[in-house]
């Protein structure tokens, strides 16, 4: 069975993001985005409204259900933006992941750029973290 790299992703700059998601070299990446997320369904909704929370977490887990499925393109690599990096996020998001799917998943948390570090107890929930500066 393949096994799924989460490249987990903590940053303040969109430039940055962007710029960490152009230096993986894996053709089977799959991109689960907050504000990519949000913006596709304001443009999906006839009135531009931005959508709510809960609908936002639902494509959220059917992006990661999607990804993590080997019924539909295999993915070797997923890259998720944390848009809020507290241990009930990093706990949630972990236990969805793994509860989609049998394949084993390796959880790398980059932090890029980011003048803060996260607590011991949201870094060890990972299995290996990295501090990467972009410029």
């Amino acid at each position: 069975m393949d096994s799924i790299i989460v490249e987990c992703v903590w940053y303040k700059s969109k430039r940055d993001f962007n710029r960490f998601i152009r230096s993986i070299e894996d053709p089977q990446l799959s991109v689960i985005d907050y504000s990519i997320i949000t913006n596709k369904l304001i443009k999906a909704d006839p009135y531009g409204v931005e959508p709510t929370a809960s609908i936002i977490g639902l494509n959220i887990m059917s992006s990661i259900r999607n990804a993590v499925s080997l019924e539909k393109k295999i993915i070797t690599t997923i890259v998720y933006s944390f848009k809020n990096l507290n241990e009930d996020t990093v706990v949630n998001f972990i236990g969805l992941a793994k509860s989609k799917t049998d394949r084993n998943l390796t959880f790398v948390l980059n932090i890029l750029n980011m003048d803060k570090v996260p607590s011991i107890e949201i870094l060890n929930k990972f299995d290996l973290v990295k501090f990467v500066d972009n410029d």
